[in-house]
């Protein structure tokens, strides 16, 4: 009887591991579009084995959690693209606004349509030829005199569209260090979240959730990242300046560089 209630006991067991297996690949199945979340398999432990009449019988197996499938290698590589793909994307779009700046047929309102430069320029230097072969035409001294007046139109509405760019982009400069602190605000407190349950429990959600921060903050500003003792994560910018290290944050604050405002002051925020 006791053989048979020992089978019984394994064999209740085993199904018990199963489903708890079962239940961990369909929460992959139903998370497979959610951002940031990363693969789990099943972690198995071998039970005591017990001695009845001097001979011993296993006992089977217990499911004792599911285990992140993280490749840290490539995660860091995929963030470091990121930032690369990111930063060429806003250096493209200043540039490329820039240019439509001196080149553009377009207008920047509908009541002053912008001056091509290359334009006034040639037509500038064209209405001089044509008053060098006739210096005593009058008409062509006032095609002169319209033509440089027209050229001094485009410099200024590429001046004026110039610093309207410029100003746009120095209040983005409030907004990302908004995004990056908030950020690195969540990342201190997942790395303290995570060390409270690492060694002896899974964060894999917790982790989920970091690495998912950590993606965003790539898409802001250039980091590094430095895998400490219980899972714990330091990002520091790409010059080198901390950002987080363990459960403490270290904020970007907005302050003037030549005039203009920056982002490379830092203070500590506990």
């Amino acid at each position: 009887m006791a053989t048979l209630n020992a089978a019984f006991s394994i064999a209740t067991g085993a199904l018990e591991a199963a489903q708890s297996a079962i239940n961990v690949i369909a929460n992959n199945v139903s998370n497979a579009n959610t951002p940031g979340y990363t693969t789990e398999l099943p972690q198995w432990q071998e039970n005591d084995t017990i001695s009845i009449g001097g001979v011993s019988y296993g006992q089977g197996s217990t499911m004792t959690g599911a285990s992140s499938q993280r490749d840290l290698v490539l995660e860091q590589r995929i963030q470091q693209q990121t930032q690369l793909q990111q930063d060429t994307n806003a250096r493209y779009t200043a540039l490329d606004q820039m240019q439509n700046i001196f080149s553009a047929s377009t207008s920047t309102s509908t009541s002053s349509p912008s001056l091509d430069i290359g334009q006034s320029i040639t037509g500038f230097f064209s209405s001089l030829s044509q008053l060098q072969a006739s210096p005593s035409d009058s008409s062509l001294r006032q095609s002169v005199l319209t033509a440089a007046q027209t050229l001094v139109n485009a410099f200024h509405s590429a001046s004026s569209q110039l610093s309207s760019q410029q100003n746009s982009l120095d209040q983005q400069v409030g907004t990302i260090v908004s995004q990056v602190n908030a950020l690195t605000q969540s990342i201190a407190q997942l790395n303290q979240q995570i060390a409270q349950v690492s060694p002896n429990g899974d964060a894999g959600q917790l982790e989920d959730q970091r690495q998912y921060d950590i993606q965003q903050l790539s898409q802001w500003i250039g980091i590094h990242q430095i895998n400490t003792e219980d899972n714990g994560l330091t990002i520091t910018t790409s010059s080198g300046a901390p950002l987080v290290v363990k459960g403490q944050a270290f904020s970007l604050r907005t302050g003037l560089s030549g005039g203009r405002p920056t982002s490379m002051m830092l203070r500590v925020t506990i």
